[in-house]
């Protein structure tokens, strides 16, 4: 596409709002380098308009599940592999390649002597796609709108006075992950919460007597000896089926409604699980066919020491570990910052949790 000129019909959707969000990327990025299509672009669209068709068409996306804002930078920096993801996901795989193709664009880009006004627009155009692109393309959540939010502008033009977080020269991205945080009042769902969802077609989650509400489920643990619980049932007796790829690990009898594996889990590992439940004579298995097993992942190691290093380093920064340990997946970690920040900040905690308690939904 860079090296293709912009087509009429292209202008057309440019100038009707229609072009996919991220073609406007890369047209934009081609017109940033070449005088004819530049001119052209800059008579059919401005940048305002650009950020406000960019910004509706966005806000009717439904991203969950794709990688973040970050994550596809650092994908296309090179910093960051999602090997796995980006095979089975078609969206974020084409966004990577067009992240990298804008910023070779803009690399290659020399100064016209002449006529500059075009190439400006043009550039002007593909950073302002780019950006909302980025910005807003981050899983969306049903949190509580922004409670000091205005309506006369689509675009923020101050963040909420909210605990400041603490940075680190050796890792700046944490600024600007909180401060996303911060100006959403919202953790939107992580991508590996996204791929731990079911795809069912009963919604779980009914009443006791239809389901046991299995935890962890859909979310990470840190621990590799996590604790596996459900809704007890009167004079009931219970059986953990715990599936490792083709391995099946089963508890055995049990009383309480809880149960620890004996041997600790992998690392990185995706583990699906049920409860089998005997009651009055009766044999039950939860959850209920067709809903599928229950299912989570242990953290990985990095990610781990990276949890780590930073609660040494900011062991006081409840915004700071919230922001970090849902990027990671860690719902019940994350909920426990949260309830931390409540101290400091009752409304922002108040929003932050409800976005999480709404990964499942």
């Amino acid at each position: 596409m860079p090296s293709s000129h912009v087509t009429a019909e292209q202008l057309d959707r440019l100038r009707d709002g229609s072009l996919p969000p991220a073609q406007v990327t890369v047209v934009g990025g081609h017109a940033a380098t070449c005088e004819a299509c530049g001119r052209a672009v800059g008579e059919v669209v401005s940048p305002a308009r650009m950020t406000r068709d960019l910004r509706v068409q966005l806000e009717a996306a439904d991203d969950a599940g794709h990688l973040s804002d970050d994550e596809l930078m650092a994908v296309a920096d090179g910093t960051l592999h999602e090997d796995a993801h980006l095979n089975e996901c078609e969206i974020c795989r084409a966004e990577v390649a067009e992240i990298a193709e804008f910023r070779g664009a803009m690399r290659r880009r020399r100064p016209a002597r002449n006529g500059w006004m075009p190439y400006a627009v043009a550039a002007s155009i593909a950073a302002f796609a780019l950006t909302i692109l980025l910005v807003d393309r981050v899983p969306r959540t049903p949190a509580a709108q922004p409670r000091a939010a205005t309506t006369s502008s689509p675009v923020a033009t101050e963040s909420p006075r909210v605990v400041v977080a603490a940075t680190d020269p050796a890792r700046p991205e944490w600024e600007s992950w909180v401060a996303d945080v911060k100006a959403r009042r919202a953790l939107p769902v992580p991508a590996v919460i996204a791929e731990l969802r079911p795809q069912k077609s009963l919604l779980r989650g009914g009443s006791e007597d239809e389901d046991l509400r299995l935890s962890p489920d859909q979310t990470v643990v840190s621990l590799t000896r996590p604790e596996l619980r459900w809704a007890s049932r009167a004079g009931a007796s219970y059986s953990v089926i715990l599936r490792d790829g083709d391995a099946i690990v089963e508890s055995g009898a049990l009383t309480d409604a809880r149960w620890k594996p004996r041997h600790e889990l992998k690392r990185g590992r995706e583990y699906l699980w049920q409860v089998e439940v005997t009651a009055g004579g009766e044999r039950s298995l939860y959850p209920k066919a067709p809903d599928p097993p229950a299912r989570f992942r242990v953290l990985e190691q990095s990610a781990l020491q990276k949890i780590d290093e930073v609660r040494k380093q900011h062991p006081e920064d409840a915004l700071l570990h919230a922001v970090l340990l849902a990027r990671h997946g860690l719902r019940d970690e994350t909920l426990e910052a949260i309830d931390r920040l409540e101290g400091s900040d009752a409304a922002l905690a108040a929003d932050l949790r409800e976005s999480v308690e709404g990964w499942s939904r």
